[in-house]
């Protein structure tokens, strides 16, 4: 009987927030597949790496982990270590791997590729 009585309270519901780990998470990223508390949905929602991400109520992210079916994420790029964005660009004349702000900055009189 108390099992029961566990399943069915709001406490039972709650979803601790995967980044601070403090605060009950109110949201939850669809990309990311990760719960924010208030504060950690506005930041995710301004990092420029996550801002085009959607983020939904906690039931809803729920829902889409409970019955997602394994799929192949999309595998990202490494990033830069000066710059910090994906390393789309091969700079030929280095023959190094480069990022967009690498193309006009330190390589832009270089040779480079996709």
């Amino acid at each position: 009987v108390e099992a029961h009585k566990s399943l069915g309270s709001k406490e039972s519901d709650k979803v601790q927030c995967s980044v601070c780990e403090e605060e009950a998470a109110d949201r939850g990223c669809v990309a990311c597949e990760k719960f924010f508390c208030d504060d950690c949905a506005l930041a995710h929602r301004r990092t420029k790496r996550t801002r085009s991400h959607k983020v939904v109520g906690v039931a809803e992210l729920k829902e889409r982990l409970i019955t997602k079916t394994p799929a192949v994420k999309p595998r990202s790029l490494p990033l830069c270590p000066k710059h910090q964005d994906e390393l789309k660009f091969y700079c030929e004349t280095c023959m190094y791997p480069i990022c967009r702000s690498c193309t006009v900055l330190q390589h832009k009189d270089h040779k480079y590729g996709h």
